[in-house]
Parts: structure tokens; sequence; C-alpha cells
């Protein structure tokens, strides 16, 4: 035997490191081919030993990082422990009860049948990211690999998982696995954008351990999509996946990955999705785990006037009208969706007065209970976010932090929640989701996306509770608009308040009893299934929760907008907004520019000068 016997050559250490993506085939860790540096230099190993015959072939080789060659010594794949980082025991203490039941489940689900998944379906405030941390540690996996939609949520699970003594390390853009961490990070927490740059790295630790991969917000994963494919080629032989969601379902009729569907009779449709674990909002509304959120709608009416091909064309919307009665459902759609879309995208009036609502609950709230509590502003586009922004602060002075950026989602969260001063987050439609901001008490509405998904998540955003404030002081408040699916919504999740905390159903009780009576009643009603609430607590809460939805609807009056579009040449997806007073000036502008004060009578058109002497008259 010479060492040249046990030597990979040149070529065959080159094919290895190609092969496993120059990643350590134990830990995962970078290990190069080619460089001077010892602490990244990888080694060709055999997979059986070369002391229990393995051969120095390719396809006996193994591609290790320094630190697993030599703590591995001559033990062949087959026998040697894999390196996987000693983790804590889970402490049960510190779960909550329905975690507990949802781990347990998930474990007994994976021993008793083999199964490899176990969908869990958790509102907003449950605790879902910690549960699944507790099902990591009492199960037996070797390491966490956490699958986010968005760089927002990734924080939350790095914060979560570092309190319960899980080193969980980000996976970001151009960053590779570190070799410092090889042997103590429990596992990497990555959006699901990142997952095709590391597909062979991931499939690897996959394959060499018992890897439990989490899909928090499951539903963007769905079949048939870019990100669910990549899923499946970077994780797809783990151990078990925990897909999370508190809308297990999707406005497209797309199936959720690892979701047992009930067939409808309806052959054409795919059924009702069936999580293996259900823990609800409602549910943790009756533990007081979030807070109760009242939904308000907002009706009024907006006259749209719009000028295109030099004629000008209005039309007002009322949220009093009934587009449902119309015998041409088609059309009816069609209003609806317009009313949607002019009030929330071009309306700015209407949207300002919407915030001035939920201005005024935020303002007695603090005067309630003084605390900073802050508001929320969902638009539909960056443009519509920054200028209420600036019809915010020239209004009322509040300062306002946008949050418009995806990639820098997690650094303006943080900063709205250490800086009391913002009063105001105004995001866009597609970083409400799953984002937890602290503080939060009110919310605005202002995007036409209608689907109950996106309607729940940005409720979601209102119902987490302030550590030290009393429970009864932290009802939120939701203000959407005044359309048909928006109230359906709303009064869904008044029932559901009143369902989920009985006590507040009946406010006579609160009104024509003694306060030792009060709780004796109160008691029955709870019977048990939910903590006793006091006397006080009671009533400040029934004050605001047990008015019929009907009550909780705002008129907010009627307004007039003005978009341009062909007039200044300026176009864009959604054309511009502007005031009566604005579009004159920008008319009268535009036609004074175009033709001249002398030459107005032989170059405008018709429509230009007939408008034009209405509006301005002899002041040309």
């Amino acid at each position: 035997m010479t060492m040249q016997d046990r030597t990979f050559s040149p070529s065959e250490r080159a094919a290895l490191a190609h092969t496993h993506g120059e990643r350590c085939a134990d830990c995962g860790a970078t290990a190069l081919a080619f460089t001077d540096d010892p602490a990244l230099r990888g080694h060709a190993d055999h997979a059986t030993s070369f002391a229990d015959g393995g051969t120095t072939t390719f396809d006996n080789g193994d591609w290790l990082c320094g630190p697993c060659n030599l703590r591995k010594g001559r033990k062949s794949r087959a026998l040697r422990k894999f390196a996987a980082p000693a983790k804590p025991k889970l402490d049960r203490s510190k779960m909550r009860s329905w975690a507990l039941e949802a781990i347990d489940a998930a474990l007994d689900r994976q021993r008793t049948t083999g199964a490899r998944s176990f969908f869990v379906a958790a509102g907003v405030g449950s605790g879902k990211t910690r549960a699944a941390l507790g099902l990591y540690l009492a199960g037996d996996f070797d390491y966490i690999i956490a699958v986010v939609p968005k760089t927002g949520i990734r924080g939350s699970w790095e914060s979560d998982a570092k309190e319960m003594g899980i080193n969980l390390k980000p996976i970001e853009e151009g960053v590779r696995f570190k070799n410092e961490a090889n042997h103590q990070t429990h596992g990497y927490v990555l959006t699901a954008g990142m997952i095709n740059s590391v597909v062979a790295m991931l499939a690897n630790l996959c394959a060499r351990h018992r890897v439990l991969v989490v899909v928090d917000e499951a539903h963007h994963f769905a079949e048939g999509l870019a990100w669910t494919d990549a899923l499946a080629a970077a994780l797809g032989t783990a151990a078990f996946s925990l897909p999370m969601s508190g809308t297990p379902y999707r406005a497209d009729n797309k199936r959720l990955i690892n979701l047992n569907y009930l067939q409808d009779e309806d052959s054409t449709k795919i059924g009702t999705g069936q999580p293996d674990f259900v823990y609800s909002y409602e549910q943790a509304l009756a533990e007081r785990f979030v807070a109760p959120v009242v939904c308000r709608t907002m009706g009024g009416a907006i006259t749209h006037c719009e000028r295109e091909n030099g004629q000008e064309t209005r039309r007002t919307y009322s949220f009093d009208d009934d587009y449902a009665a119309l015998e041409a459902k088609a059309e009816a759609r069609k209003l609806s969706n317009k009313r949607l879309h002019v009030a929330t995208v071009f309306a700015y009036d209407w949207q300002l007065d919407a915030v001035a609502e939920a201005r005024k609950e935020l303002v007695q709230m603090t005067l309630d209970h003084p605390h900073p509590w802050g508001g929320l502003v969902v638009c539909y586009t960056v443009e519509q976010a920054r200028k209420l922004a600036k019809l915010i602060k020239d209004r009322w002075g509040d300062k306002c932090l946008l949050i418009v950026d995806e990639a820098d989602t997690a650094r303006a969260v943080a900063k709205f929640t250490q800086d009391s001063s913002y009063r105001w987050a105004i995001s866009i439609t597609k970083v409400s989701e799953g984002i937890s901001i602290d503080r939060l008490r009110v919310g605005v509405l202002l995007s036409p996306v209608r689907s109950q998904s996106f309607f729940e998540q940005v409720r979601g955003r209102l119902a987490r509770l302030e550590n030290d404030i009393p429970w009864a002081s932290q009802r939120g408040y939701f203000f959407v608009p005044d359309d048909p699916d928006f109230r359906l919504y709303a009064e869904e999740a008044h029932q559901m308040i009143l369902h989920s905390v009985p006590w507040l159903a009946d406010p006579e009780i609160l009104r024509q009893r003694t306060a030792a009576e009060r709780v004796q009643e109160l008691a029955e009603i709870i019977t048990g299934a939910a903590p006793m609430p006091s006397p006080e607590e009671a009533a400040q809460l029934s004050q605001h929760l047990s008015a019929p939805a009907e009550a909780h609807r705002t008129v907010l009056g009627s307004y007039t907008c003005y978009s341009i579009h062909e007039m200044t040449g300026a176009v864009t997806e959604y054309g511009e907004a502007v005031t009566e007073e604005e579009w004159k000036t920008r008319l009268r502008d535009e036609i004074l520019a175009n033709t001249g004060n002398a030459l107005i009578a032989s170059a405008a058109s018709a429509a230009d000068l007939d408008l034009f002497n209405d509006l301005f008259g002899d002041d040309k």
C-alpha cells in the first residue's frame, strides 16, 4: 500500500467538489476545491474507509470540510454519526398548551403512520413560530430549515429561536454557509426567493441529516408555482415538513402543498382544505393571546372625472348603491370593482378622511390608556403611500414611516418599534403580511385587493398584544371600504369575537347588575371556557364590541377626484389623481402652453375651447 493508493487525483477531487457544490457532505459548510485558505479548503475522503477496504475512486468518494474530516477519523460513512450540533431540551413549561398539543400530535403521526408532513393552521399572535421551534427540539431532528416568503418575517424567526436557545442563521443573497457555524448552527432561515441559489446545498443537508423543514405562510407555496418546485428540489427529501398558515387557502383556487383536500361535489373545484391541526384566531382570542379587533366599514360617494381623447367623463360611485341588484352580474361586478379602485387608489380626500376616523380612535385610545399606540395604513402603490404620508404630516403633523421596500422591511419595522415618535406605519400590499409590528392598534385598508386572506392578514397586524398592558385596553380597530366583500368579512369577524368572548354578547348584564352579581352571572356565561374578566374589563370592552355590526359603519361624505391621463402626456399605470383646483390649473397651463393666447381660437379643439371657457370664462 502506498500513499498514492490512498490519495484522490486532482481530477477526482475537482469532480467530488463539483458534485457536492463545494459544500461539506456532513455539515453543509463551505469546502472549496481550490483555495489558499486552509479553513475553507475541502477534503476528498473515502465514504467506506480505506482501512475497511474502501477504494480510492470517485464512487467511494466523500467531500468534507476540514473539521468534519478530522472528527470522523477512520469511520466509514455508514458507521459514523454525522456532525450535528447538540440542541437544548424543550422546556414544556414555557410553551402554550395548544403548541404542546400540536407538537405531540405531529410526532405521534410521524411515529405511528410514518407521515412526513403535518399541516398546522394557526392564526396571528398564536405563537406558531415558537410551536415550530418546539417541534424541532422535541423531535429526533438534527437541523431545522425555516422557509419564509419575505425578508420581513425572517427577523421574528431569529429572535424567537434565540430565546429558546436555538442558533438559527439567515441565508442571504450572495452569502454561503459559513465555516464558523459548522457545528454550532442548529439550522437556517431563508426566503423562498433564495432557494434556487442553494438547492444543492440544502438537498445535501437533507440527504445526510434528519432535517425538519418549516414552511411559514404556506399559502404562498401552491402546486405549479416556481417557489414550490424549488422547495421540492431543495428540501423534498427532508425527514419531516411542517407547513403553517393562518389562512390555508388561496384566491386563485390552487392547491397548497401537503394540505389534504375534501373533494367537493363540483368536480371542477379543488375541494376544502383540511389542515392536520387548527388553532384559530377565535381560540387565541378566547385565551387572551390576541386582542379583539373591531371592523369599521367606510362609505361615502366619489365623483370621478377623467379627461381622455379631448373629452371629460364624470361618474359618481356611491357605496350606498347596490350593484348586486343589477341583472347583469358581470356589469355589477365591474362597477363594484371600479368603485373600490377609485376610492382606494384615486380619491385622496376620501382616503385622508378614512385615516382621520382611525386617528380619532388612536387619540382616544392614548387618552384612555397612555401608551405610544400606532396605526397602519396599507396602500396599493408606492406613489400612493408616499403621497398619503405627506398629506397626513401636512394635516396633523404626525410622523409617518414608509415601509414600501420589501428588502428593507425588517429594518423599517425595528425603527418603528423602537422610535415611538412615529405614529403611522404606511406600507403597501406586498409587505403587509406576516410582519410583526409592535404598538399597532388601528389600521386602514386602502387597497382594491379584496380577497379574504388579504383582509385577515392585514387585520392580524392589529391583534398582537403589548406586554404589561391590560388585555381589555388592547382592542384594535380596522377601517375598511364599505365594499360588499369587506362587509361580509367584517360581519364574520364581529360574530367570531362575540362567540369567542361570550360575556360581550349581552351588555344588559353589565348595565343592570351590581358588581357582585355581574361577576356571578359572567361566570355562568363563561362556564370556565375563558379567563374570568373583571367587571371593569367587561364594561370597557362591551362598550366597543357588543353593538351590532351595522353600528360600525361610517359614511365619510361626498368627494370629487380628477384623473389626468392624456392631457399632460404623463400616463402612469393607475393614472394620476389630483384635486379639482390642481386639475383646472394644469388644464389651463396645458392649453396656454400648447396653443398660446393668440392662437387659442384657431388651434385649440372645440372641446378644449368649450371646457376652457366654462372653467375660466374671460380670464385667459
